[in-house]
């Protein structure tokens, strides 16, 4: 009798873009981009997590209380609209749907709690997503942040605000023990991530041309501490150095093409939000 073969569910390492975009965005966008990820064990990092509080909670919580200063919520929108950088401004824009419901109606008060109740879902929504926490070998302590149980109050976010700053000041992780080992894992396997060759190769991807450089440039600086400000640079790079060698990293940046080519991992692109918000106006056209 032949013996069947268990196949193993693929393993799937989202990055800090497919977690954004199966988080901010409406509920048939997110279905759009389920279609576009196989099926498997989907995993992601505390580094990821880190990535995504940063880039999305730390943004919402300056919002929060850049508003609060303001007499009503339409003068603080037209000062987040100066003041905001493109990205940021973009990320108030994809999260609105959630907490400007009624608008210009809704009282000031109304718009802060659903603000504050969103920022606060946002940070648990690992916890409905799906995913498994693989090793982190950077050991992102900022990655491991969470608001208490219970009911969202202002306190929370200031508390959660204060934390992450002053954790960014002074890290206490393993970044220099994670660069010295995949600094002489890549030598010894011949794999130049920076090197003149490999950036004139891809010189067409200006995204992993960038890190390449900053790669190059880290490389060249001795450290003795972490940084964090290595880790903002570095996010893609240190995404995929920490992956799995069975991971399939899935990420709608295109610096991930290169990086697993040249590490020998899987990869699968997802398309930008303006390709996905597109077939979806096609298909209701």
């Amino acid at each position: 009798m032949t013996k069947k073969t268990k196949i193993k569910p693929a393993r799937l390492f989202l990055d800090t873009t497919a977690i954004r975009y199966l988080t901010l965005h409406d509920t048939r966008f997110r279905h759009a981009v389920e279609g576009h990820i196989e099926a498997g064990q989907r995993e992601i990092s505390t580094f990821v997590r880190m990535e995504f509080f940063r880039g999305v909670i730390i943004i919402l919580i300056d919002c929060y209380f850049i508003l609060k200063r303001f007499r009503d919520v339409e003068t603080g929108l037209h000062y987040l609209s100066s003041e905001f950088s493109v990205a940021k401004k973009t990320l108030v824009v994809q999260t609105a749907i959630h907490w400007l419901q009624g608008y210009p109606a809704s009282s000031k008060a109304a718009t802060l709690r659903r603000l504050g109740n969103k920022i606060v879902d946002l940070v648990r929504c690992f916890e409905n997503l799906d995913v498994r926490m693989c090793r982190d070998y950077t050991r992102c302590e900022l990655g491991k942040m969470r608001f208490p149980d219970g009911p969202f109050n202002e306190d929370q976010l200031m508390a959660f605000r204060e934390r992450f700053s002053r954790t960014r000041k002074k890290p206490n992780c393993n970044l220099c023990v994670f660069r010295e080992k995949h600094c002489r894992s890549l030598a010894r396997q011949g794999i130049d991530l920076c090197g003149e060759k490999t950036i004139k190769r891809y010189k067409d991807n200006k995204q992993f041309t960038n890190q390449a450089e900053r790669l190059a440039e880290a490389e060249a600086t001795r450290a003795d501490e972490p940084s964090c400000w290595w880790c903002e640079r570095l996010g893609d790079s240190i995404i995929a150095l920490n992956a799995h060698r069975n991971h399939t990293i899935v990420s709608s940046d295109r610096s991930f093409g290169p990086l697993c080519e040249l590490l020998q991992k899987g990869h699968k692109r997802l398309p930008s939000v303006r390709k996905l918000y597109k077939s979806l106006m096609d298909e209701n056209s």
